[in-house]
C-alpha cells in the first residue's frame, strides 16, 4: 500500500516538475525571441513632412498577424481635494487592425508633426503622407501621447508569440535634475534629413507563448 502511495506522490512530483520546467523554458524562449521583435520606432520623413510612429518589421522575415493598435492623447487632471488620485481623459487619434504584416514592411500606427504657436505646442495629426487630419494644442504638464498595440508572431510553424506593448511620448519628464520637454525635442527634429527619433518610452509590455 505504501509503495503505491509513494509511487503516486513521486509521479505527481515528476509531472509538476515537468510542467514547471516547460513553463520556465517557454518563458525564457518568449523573452529572448521577442526582444526587439515588432518593436516600435518613430521616424521623421522630410519627403512627407511628418513623423511616422511604426511597428517595425522592415528588417525582419517574421510574419506578424492579428495586429490591433490604438493611439491617443491622454490628458491628466492632477489630484485635488476630494480626489486622492489622478484622473485621465483619453482622446483617440487612431484605432485599427491589420490581419497580417509580412516581413520587410512597417506598419504606421500614428503620423504627426509638431508646430509651435507663441508659447504653445500644437500636435498636428496627419496621414502617412503628411496630410492634416486634425490638430490639438498640447498642455506641456498634462498631455501624453500614447501608442499601444498587440500582435502575434508565428515561429517554427507551431509556436505563437503574443506581444503587447505600450509606448508614450510624455509631455515632460525629469532627467538628471533637468526638466525635459519631448514635444519641443520633436519640433527641433523636423529637418531635411530622414532619421529615427529615439525619444519614445516603453511603459508596459507582456509576452506570452502557446502552441495551439
Amino acid at each position: 500500500m505504501l509503495t503505491i502511495i509513494y509511487s503516486i506522490i513521486w509521479s505527481s512530483l515528476g509531472s509538476a516538475l515537468f510542467v514547471f520546467v516547460t513553463l520556465l523554458l517557454y518563458r525564457r524562449m518568449a523573452k529572448k525571441y521577442s526582444k526587439g521583435k515588432a518593436y516600435a520606432e518613430c521616424w521623421w520623413l522630410p519627403a512627407w513632412n511628418c513623423f511616422r510612429f511604426v511597428i517595425r518589421n522592415i528588417g525582419s522575415n517574421d510574419t506578424l498577424y492579428s495586429i490591433k493598435y490604438r493611439a491617443y492623447i491622454r490628458n491628466t487632471t492632477d489630484m485635488k481635494s476630494g480626489s486622492s488620485v489622478e484622473s485621465y481623459s483619453d482622446h483617440d487619434l487612431n484605432l485599427g487592425e491589420r490581419i497580417i504584416l509580412r516581413g520587410g514592411e512597417d506598419l504606421p500606427v500614428l503620423c504627426f508633426r509638431i508646430k509651435k504657436k507663441g508659447n504653445k505646442f500644437i500636435f498636428i495629426h496627419t496621414n502617412k503622407f503628411g496630410l492634416k487630419i486634425n490638430k490639438y494644442p498640447i498642455a506641456i504638464f498634462n498631455d501624453t501621447i500614447v501608442v499601444e498595440y498587440q500582435l502575434k508572431i508565428l515561429r517554427f510553424g507551431f509556436i505563437h508569440f503574443e506581444v503587447t506593448r505600450e509606448f508614450t511620448i510624455p509631455s515632460q519628464y525629469q532627467y538628471g535634475g533637468c526638466l525635459i520637454v519631448p514635444i519641443g525635442y520633436f519640433l527641433s527634429e523636423q529637418n531635411q534629413n530622414e532619421h529615427e527619433v529615439g525619444l519614445i518610452f516603453k511603459t508596459a509590455e507582456t509576452v506570452s507563448i502557446n502552441t495551439s
